[in-house]
């Protein structure tokens, strides 16, 4: 984390637990980047 400030970034958007979440549901049921976006409060992008 200290590198990432260093560099003046913005770090993620979701915890690493969410992350592997959203992965999950993504196998798991093949929603759509739009829905796992929604879902997780979350831009299509980051989705």
């Amino acid at each position: 984390m200290v590198c990432r400030r260093a560099i003046g970034s913005k770090g993620r958007c979701l915890p690493a637990g969410m992350q592997a979440l959203m992965t999950l549901v993504y196998l798991r049921k093949g929603e759509t980047y739009a829905d796992l976006g929604a879902g997780f409060a979350v831009s299509v992008t980051t989705a």
